[in-house]
């Protein structure tokens, strides 16, 4: 066989030339000059991969049906064997580590007799009566270890319903060993290595592993199979909800949760509405079975999964969180810096739906009291937020372990640092909680904004306190969160244990020397929410908006260029659109035809205000308002005034909206 030597890592076309080729980035050099279109890289999964001759594959497909591939163990196989349909590939493709030795102990597939001369090696993983995940530090056997090379050896042309498969394990399925807070959708492995596994759930696995490899650079073929293999798997879900006792199992919940990883990978290809409409199917199992059928180890795991892409859901669309902060939380997380976490996020979506139907309202002296109260909400949330940051200690802590000068970042969109501050943490669930708080907050302070510039009406928020402390807060949020992303995206991490991170996969190597998936989506969202903030520099927009086109395009996530496409400013969006849509209160009376509507427009004309010293002046005239107070209503309602014809609301260094003082300035008087 020829060409064993390193694989080239030029892009398609000058290897299809035969020239050299730079490795630029996006696209190489020698295709600009020549004026041809750089087709791309092979990613590193793929250079890993060699394919083998027919008569190679011919050969060893006689070995794999007539051979046995352990000393005393005959077994028989097809001659291509899909993942999907039958777990084997688990078998066939999983390192040999302290993470995943169950596979070869526990696992034993229908079609075979499975032993290994009378030895049997340990489990680090194994499941109990109660279908609880359990881990230990077990050694690896050497037996073990022969029989993975023998198995491998004999599958050196991988089908690739198996290839994807063992990529999303490896990039997706986090396993809960020591050193780690929890795994991330570990309770999944037993469900694959069921004698009698759910066909929704085998459906939903093999259209997330087809879509997680298909997304990837250079793989786009992959993805008309996974479309079908989605619309196969819905059916099937389908089925499975109208079967009482299928339903009720978490084979079927964790099908539901694929499907939304699965629209995570695609979006918007197919539907950009569906991920939110599984996470919201997820979250109606939860509430069917209830909270007592989750107390488990695997049952809470299942739940905090599911509570927190509810939280994030919420979040962004500004959706009131259904049933209440204590019923989700009645299945506890596994410690209590988790529990306030997740109690707090369903706050501040439910924070954010009311503050969204508060500043619409027109300028009534209840509507003052509603907006006041969800100011007070927002600042007492904050508090809570920054105790619950000054507890995290140990582990939890983030170290500053580098200083990056301006001179030394050419290109903001393909660097891995921004100039300043470079932050590490001791593993990748620390560096979500943080960066999940950080955007949390700043949406906290969206909310604090719009309710000052709701309340000081014609004025500008921009002069009080409140704005001023609001541009230090966020300010150092946003740079908290960009100092965050070189460790996520592994800069410097082969010379600096500081920056390495640890974490195992339920399959592949622990290759410490790519970018996981599961980093991407853990880090898209409070990228994006730093992107949008009034208070983000332009070089930090560049550079985090870089870091979603990477999760979109290298990392497959194709959710991020979702966010990418929403090119908006928070809070100033928020702020103008509701001032565009008050002036639709303001009224005036037209003969005996009674009130008219003037819609709110640029073009809208208003005429000034009648002075208080006129008492011709009638309370239904044509006016325009210059104080946060004053309105008019259809219902020729008194409209309220301050004394003096002063804005009730003093700007002041040491007195801003927040203040229980703000009652001392308020004065409405009916004319």
């Amino acid at each position: 066989m020829v060409n064993t030597g390193k694989p080239s890592k030029g892009c398609y076309m000058c290897r299809s030339r035969r020239i050299k080729c730079d490795e630029g980035k996006p696209s190489c050099m020698r295709c600009q000059k020549s004026k041809r279109v750089c087709p791309g890289y092979r990613d590193a999964f793929e250079l890993n991969l060699r394919d083998e001759t027919k008569s190679t594959k011919k050969k060893m497909s006689r070995m794999m049906n007539h051979r046995s591939f352990v000393d005393g163990v005959t077994t028989q196989f097809d001659s291509q064997h899909e993942l999907i349909n039958s777990p084997e590939a688990l078998l066939l493709t999983a390192p040999i580590t302290s993470a995943n030795l169950n596979i070869y102990d526990t696992f034993v597939p229908p079609w075979s007799s499975f032993t290994t001369n009378g030895h049997s090696p340990r489990s680090s993983i194994s499941s109990n009566s109660s279908g609880d995940v359990s881990t230990s530090n077990t050694s690896i056997s050497s037996q073990s270890m022969i029989l993975h090379s023998r198995c491998l050896s004999r599958h050196l042309s991988t089908p690739i319903d198996q290839q994807a498969a063992c990529f999303f394990l490896s990039n997706f399925v986090l396993l809960p060993e020591q050193g780690v807070l929890r795994g991330y959708l570990e309770f999944m492995i037993p469900h694959l290595t069921d004698e009698r596994p759910n066909p929704a759930f085998l459906s939903a696995f093999s259209a997330v592993a087809l879509a997680a490899l298909g997304t990837r650079p250079n793989s786009k073929a992959l993805l008309p199979k996974a479309d079908i293999t989605y619309v196969k798997a819905l059916k099937k879900i389908n089925t499975t909800l109208r079967d009482p006792k299928m339903a009720s199992e978490d084979s079927t919940l964790t099908a539901v949760l694929l499907l939304s990883f699965f629209e995570q990978l695609t979006a918007p290809r197919l539907n950009p509405e569906a991920w939110s409409s599984h996470v919201d199917g997820a979250v109606a199992l939860l509430k069917a079975r209830g909270p007592d059928a989750f107390q488990s180890n695997t049952g809470r795991e299942v739940w905090n999964t599911v509570r927190a892409m509810m939280a994030i859901q919420c979040i962004a669309n500004s959706r009131k969180v259904d049933l209440g902060v204590e019923w989700w939380m009645s299945v506890p997380a596994k410690d209590d810096l988790s529990q306030q976490f997740a109690s707090l996020n369903i706050r501040v979506a439910d924070l954010r739906w009311d503050t969204d139907n508060a500043t619409v309202l027109p300028h009534a002296l209840e509507n003052y009291e509603e907006v006041l109260r969800i100011l007070r909400r927002a600042e007492d949330l904050e508090r809570e937020y920054v105790e619950w940051f000054n507890k995290l200690k140990g582990n939890w802590e983030c170290k500053s372990v580098a200083w990056i000068n301006s001179t030394d970042v050419m290109d903001l969109t393909t660097s891995l640092v921004h100039p300043g501050r470079v932050d590490s943490y001791s593993e990748m669930w620390m560096v979500y909680h943080h960066n999940i708080g950080r955007s949390s907050r700043l949406f906290i302070w969206v909310t604090i904004l719009r309710c000052v510039a709701w309340l000081c009406d014609s004025r500008d928020y921009r002069l009080t306190p409140e704005y001023t402390k609001a541009q230090t807060v966020c300010r150092q949020l946003i740079e908290d969160t960009v100092a965050s992303v070189p460790y996520i995206f592994g800069w410097n991490k082969e010379t600096d244990p500081l920056m390495a991170d640890n974490s195992s996969f339920a399959c592949g190597m622990n290759d410490t020397t790519t970018v996981k998936s599961l980093w991407g989506i853990f880090v898209m969202w409070p990228l994006f929410a730093a992107a949008t903030s009034d208070f983000v520099l332009p070089s930090q927009e560049t550079f985090l908006r870089a870091r979603l086109t990477y999760i979109s395009e290298t990392l497959g996530i194709y959710q991020a260029s979702v966010l990418l496409k929403a090119t908006i400013r928070v809070p100033s969006l928020y702020i103008d659109r509701a001032k565009m849509s008050m002036n639709i209160h303001t009224c005036r009376e037209k003969g005996a035809e009674g009130l008219e509507f003037l819609a709110g427009s640029p073009k809208t004309k208003h005429k000034s205000r009648p002075s208080l010293s006129d008492t011709s002046a009638s309370p239904t005239s044509n006016v325009k308002s210059t104080s946060p107070v004053y309105f008019t209503t259809p219902e020729k309602e008194p409209y309220y005034t301050d004394h003096l014809n002063m804005n009730p609301f003093i700007f002041s260094e040491d007195v801003g909206f927040a203040s229980d003082r703000i009652h001392e300035f308020m004065s409405f008087t009916a004319v």
